[in-house]
């Protein structure tokens, strides 16, 4: 890259509320780089950014619940303001033109009130097909609502999902599971469930339960914790690695 995004001089300042970010992915289902803004406070509990493009969003939500290992995050810039933020967000953006670059999974550049950069328009929206979208989805007899269907595991483990009619769901050969969906609670320490493609669960707002995610076993401490710690405190950050 002409234009390294290393080369921009970091600046801190404690008493700013509001930064610029770089996100580095170390695995192969994503390109490496991710240039956000955000609060400094999210960037410290853990939050690495929120991909909305229809050609990451779904690789980069399931690899940062199955691998947050995977992911890190370094303050660019701090300032005063969301707004300066978001400057200073487009101004490091064009100059790695993370649009076109295949080192960053960024599909637009950012702009005050929304995105510009590739065509989002159309079946190139990620909400292309969804209620409230310019082209809504084509109502059709021969599709089945989800609201109707499940989704459910057999006994080889295979998921499908089926009608809630179904001869075998009905009879309860066939169980319903959750399939992306996680336990979370909320600042109030009220427990519920979401997707884990609520943006709320996203950006750190809503807090997995302990009891809902898969312990990580650390390779150099050998220190068995949830994923979120994991991948905070161990492995290519743990104080134990050589």
């Amino acid at each position: 890259m002409k234009n390294n995004v290393y080369s921009h001089k970091q600046i801190i300042n404690i008493n700013h509320k509001y930064c610029c970010y770089l996100t580095i992915y170390k695995g192969k289902r994503l390109p490496p780089f991710y240039v956000g803004s955000s609060n400094v406070k999210s960037i410290s509990e853990g939050y690495h950014g929120s991909v909305s493009s229809k050609k990451w969003k779904h690789i980069y939500d399931q690899e940062i619940l199955e691998h947050p290992e995977l992911f890190s995050t370094t303050i660019l810039r701090t300032t005063k303001t969301r707004k300066m933020a978001t400057a200073v967000e487009l101004y490091v953006q064009k100059a790695n033109d993370v649009v076109k670059s295949n080192f960053f999974f960024n599909e637009a550049f950012a702009k005050k009130n929304g995105m510009f950069g590739r065509d989002v328009s159309g079946k190139n929206n990620g909400n292309y097909g969804r209620r409230g979208s310019n082209k809504p989805a084509k109502q059709s007899d021969k599709r089945k609502s989800f609201s109707d269907t499940v989704i459910v595991k057999d006994k080889n483990d295979k998921v499908y999902r089926i009608s809630k009619t179904d001869p075998k769901y009905v009879s309860g050969e066939l169980k319903a599971i959750c399939k992306g969906k996680v336990n979370v609670k909320d600042k109030n320490g009220k427990k519920f469930q979401v997707s884990v493609d609520d943006k709320r669960y996203i950006s750190g707002e809503l807090k997995a339960t302990i009891k809902d995610l898969k312990k990580k076993k650390c390779p150099h401490c050998g220190k068995e914790t949830d994923p979120l710690n994991a991948g905070r405190w161990h492995f290519d950050k743990c104080k134990m690695k050589q």
